[in-house]
């Protein structure tokens, strides 16, 4: 997972470094629309439904997984906490992003029907789900929770 988060990290480098060496009108509306783009992207691992049960369930670590959409407010809203206590929590917590409206069979047997929806998993069992926005501070006392 470090490599992978090495690599989106060297990705966005270059992408910026290029998108700086544009013109300045081209550069302004490349990097507005570059922007929207990586609120979307961010730092923890896409999953699909035909990883999941080898990214997911058989995770050496605990893991948490945010059900989400690209369309979704509140799924934005929580990006910048997701991709902060991804960095936090590190070699402790693997950190999955699911798109529901591409990977259907997992959210239904799951019994996603809002999001975000966020799963904790342990053992390949899921032992905590919480919907909606939440504070940083929740989350953190979930996680803490689960890794005692």
């Amino acid at each position: 997972m470090k490599s992978e988060k090495l690599v989106r990290e060297s990705l966005h480098f270059s992408l910026f470094t290029f998108l700086f060496s544009l013109p300045t009108p081209l550069t302004s509306s490349i990097l507005l629309a570059t922007s929207i783009i990586l609120l979307i992207v961010t730092m923890a691992t896409p999953v699909t439904d035909a990883e999941f049960s080898a990214k997911v369930l058989k995770s050496p670590l605990p893991a948490l997984v945010d059900f989400w959409a690209p369309w979704c407010g509140p799924c934005k809203a929580m990006i910048p906490i997701f991709d902060e206590l991804s960095a936090q929590y590190e070699g402790k917590i693997a950190f999955f992003k699911m798109n529901v409206d591409d990977n259907t069979d997992v959210s239904q047997q799951f019994n996603v029907m809002s999001i975000p929806t966020f799963i904790l998993f342990k053992n390949g069992e899921a032992v905590d789900t919480f919907i909606g926005v939440q504070s940083k501070e929740a989350i953190v006392a979930k996680l803490d929770a689960l890794l005692k």
